[in-house]
């Protein structure tokens, strides 16, 4: 590898050492610190802005069989659930809908779902529906049900999956529904995500007979903060391109969100190293601690608000989640041919859109720049998207996103860099074109789907008299069963050895 494949890589291990990044966590601060330190070390002027956010803090959670055998399974609660200790019968009902409750008694037992594919709950998401992860809330909760343990239909193996269902800052789902109590709309439903393979093995049991279960989710609600770290470095003019990530994270180890962190410090690294005189535009750079656990849009929804006098001038809004993916898969690298393919969401903007096309040639990234984020906006861009700033973002999917095999050491460091070489390419290209050229071709209008019509309040929470911000700890997500600790090694020839030794393991 090349010192910048290198540094780029190791970038990644530092932030996979504080995971999982929760917001209102020790490792959240940590992460933030690494942000704010690494841009420091680059001559960026750097704040901090807080968000208060009402926060669900999973302590120690359990789903374990009874009988007909004993058997601890590996799980991790999704986003938001309740609390609770739940010992009883195990009953099967299918995709949780109202006809699948019909004729089974379930109050106080735990319910086992498939929650189906991931697809499923992105569509319904981006058209402004009740997820159907949540829907399955809502119905296990009006029959009486104690718990849930439920399954994705699309993981690879015995993965878990973790998913977005997207949480107010002051508290309950962007689309309300029955299983959220309270004027805190708070979830108290206990849930548990297992595996696929074992979801199977219980079913295989429930067809014998009576199965037994223990379930358990313990864990606090508080109003809590999470930081948006700001950099910004001038150019010779105000006209600003904001490039954005997030730094939470779901899982030890994972590449969403810390491969969006390392591509925008490399593009802060790369652009503080030029003159100013080589920067006719001003760079902000927007670290947002609001994807998994929050919403993924709270970051960009509290800095419009608060800082409206900017909002003119900016002439593209570059975000990065997503943009690399596993190279190395059951210890064994992947045929290029097998590569995920990345593809670019862009506004209408066609000047943005011929940049990004280019930028993604250069690289060896197969040139796929669509340009319907005013139809189906993503992440962070929406609110910016929502104001017509032209914006982009590049997506790497693979079988293995949001799942729990989802991890830094299946990163190809040289992937990684060519990855994040788009935008650095991109970003320069901008910068010399003019930037009310830029805000003339972009179409203005709202976006239609997507994560940018979920969210447009930015209220948040405040302390009740004489509380502040507390730092909590986090656990791991992987609570009883098997857990293999990710392996972070820096050689082609260390990993390939490494990982072909623990993927053979359970």
């Amino acid at each position: 590898m090349t010192r910048r494949e290198d540094e780029l890589y190791s970038w990644g291990i530092e932030l996979t050492k504080f995971s999982p990044r929760i917001p209102g966590t020790r490792n959240m601060d940590r992460a933030r610190d690494f942000v704010v330190d690494q841009l420091h070390s680059f001559g960026v002027e750097t704040w901090l802005e807080p968000i208060n956010f009402r926060g669900v803090f999973h302590q120690d959670w359990e789903f374990r069989l009874l009988s007909p055998e004993e058997w601890t399974m590996t799980s991790y609660p999704e986003n938001n659930v309740g609390f609770g200790t739940v010992e009883s019968e195990l009953v099967d009902v299918g995709r949780g809908t109202e006809s699948d409750y019909e004729g089974k008694d379930v109050a106080g037992k735990i319910v086992l779902i498939n929650w189906g594919a991931l697809a499923s709950h992105e569509v319904a998401c981006g058209l402004k529906r009740r997820y159907p992860l949540l829907a399955s809330y809502d119905v296990a909760w009006s029959k009486g049900a104690g718990g849930m343990a439920g399954y994705f239909s699309d993981t690879p193996g015995n993965t878990l999956k973790v998913l977005e269902p997207g949480i107010r800052a002051t508290g309950g789902s962007n689309i309300p529904g029955p299983a959220e109590v309270g004027e805190e709309r708070q979830f108290m439903l206990p849930v548990l995500n297992i595996g696929r393979h074992d979801a199977q093995r219980l079913q295989a049991l429930l067809a014998q007979g009576e199965v037994r279960a223990h379930l358990h989710v313990g864990g606090k609600r508080k109003v809590s903060t999470v930081w948006t770290v700001v950099g910004k470095l001038a150019g010779q003019s105000e006209d600003t391109i904001i490039v954005g990530a997030h730094y939470c994270t779901a899982f030890a180890g994972a590449i969403c969100d810390t491969v969006g962190v390392v591509g925008a410090l490399e593009l802060a690294r790369r652009f503080s190293q030029l003159p100013s005189r080589d920067r006719p535009k001003t760079m902000l750079f927007l670290f947002s601690g609001s994807h998994v656990w929050l919403n993924c849009n709270a970051s960009s929804l509290r800095f419009i608000e608060q800082h409206g006098e900017v909002m003119p001038r900016i002439v593209a809004m570059l975000w990065l989640d997503h943009i690399s993916s596993p190279v190395y898969v059951a210890g064994k690298r992947r045929a290029r041919r097998n590569f995920p393919t990345r593809f670019a969401i862009t506004s209408g903007n066609p000047a943005l859109w011929l940049l990004t096309f280019l930028a993604m040639l250069r690289n060896r990234r197969l040139p796929v720049a669509l340009p319907i984020s005013r139809l189906w906006t993503m992440c962070e861009m929406g609110p910016f998207d929502n104001l017509a700033v032209p914006s982009m973002t590049m997506q790497a999917m693979s079988e293995l996103m949001l799942t729990s095999e989802d991890t830094w050491d299946k990163i190809d460091p040289w992937q990684l860099a060519k990855d994040v070489a788009v935008y650095v390419d991109l970003a320069r290209r901008i910068q010399q074109v003019p930037g009310r050229l830029l805000r003339r071709l972009e179409i203005p209008g709202r976006s239609l789907f997507g994560c940018g019509v979920l969210f447009w309040d930015p209220s948040v929470p405040e302390y009740a008299g004489g509380e502040d911000y507390q730092a909590e700890e986090a656990p791991p997500l992987y609570w009883g069963g098997y857990h293999r600790p990710v392996i972070l090694l820096s050689t082609e020839r260390e990993k390939e050895l490494a990982l072909s030794e623990s993927i053979a393991q359970p």
